[in-house]
């Protein structure tokens, strides 16, 4: 077997299954919120919700873009980012998808979280902004 065989039969699969992991985990932490007054909780569900459908899409990316006969560590660079969108669009070149609204609004909604909000707390004027990831949901309302 050579190895971009082995790397996309099992270690891919192995990522599928690390993405898959994180999605889980942040739709269990969803189903557990009680209320969208507690950010270190919400800060969890986007979180991995994020990092979950970014590490999935790359997957995909890789999938279907990677030929054997492509500069491997080119290849990998472009695998290096956090845009959600960009990510989509490039399947989009290989396949068709076929998004709703709703869908679309919530991929923008993880990579708002995962590029404004993520490290929010870092910086001085998080003094004056109490509920960035409440900001960053739906709605600030009970569930």
């Amino acid at each position: 077997m050579k190895p971009t065989e082995f790397w996309k039969n099992f270690k891919l699969g192995e990522e599928l299954s690390v993405s898959g992991t994180f999605i889980y985990n942040g739709v269990r932490r969803f189903y557990e919120l009680r209320e969208l007054d507690h950010e270190d909780e919400l800060f969890e569900v986007l979180y991995d919700l994020a990092v979950g459908f970014e590490r999935l899409l790359k997957v995909v990316v890789a999938l279907l873009e990677h030929k054997d006969s492509d500069d491997q560590e080119e290849f990998e660079k472009s695998l290096i980012t956090h845009s959600r969108p960009e990510l989509l669009r490039r399947i989009k070149q290989h396949r068709t998808v076929e998004l709703g609204p709703q869908h679309n609004d919530f991929l923008d909604l993880l990579a708002r979280f995962y590029k404004q909000i993520r490290y929010g707390r870092f910086g001085l004027d998080s003094v004056y902004d109490h509920h960035r990831e409440r900001g960053c949901a739906p709605s600030s309302q009970s569930i």
